[in-house]
């Protein structure tokens, strides 16, 4: 009957330690997978970044791509004097003028009430 017993239980080690050892096989398959997945997300993320800086980076030119290139700059300088200019003539407006001089207002207010607060906290 012990010998029976015995025999039982070491069949089934042996049948754990098969399935210990498989299951070891999966968790390493899976951890390489992983990495080697993680890897790639990291390489195809730094390229995407190359690519999206590629429009502005001088190792890639012609002749067109930079007449292009001078297009984009003075386009920019263009937008930006016209901001420049958009702001200028929104703030001579009324509306505009009445809300600058509201916020002025409460920084003045607020100035006081900063040192309201330093002469209670002494």
């Amino acid at each position: 009957m012990k010998i029976l017993l015995y025999s039982a239980v070491f069949g089934l080690c042996v049948q754990l330690s098969g399935y210990c050892a498989e299951v070891e096989a999966r968790k390493k398959e899976l951890n390489d997978a992983m990495a080697e997945r993680a890897a790639l997300m990291v390489k195809a993320h730094q390229t995407e970044e190359r690519l999206d800086k590629a429009w502005n980076n001088k190792e890639y030119t012609s002749a067109e791509i930079e007449k292009l290139r001078e297009r984009y700059q003075n386009l920019n300088l263009e937008l930006i004097a016209v901001r420049e200019k958009l702001k200028r003539e929104v703030s001579k407006l009324p509306a505009v003028q009445q809300q600058a001089e509201e916020v002025k207002a409460m920084r003045e207010k607020q100035a006081v009430l900063e040192e309201k607060i330093k002469d209670l906290n002494k």
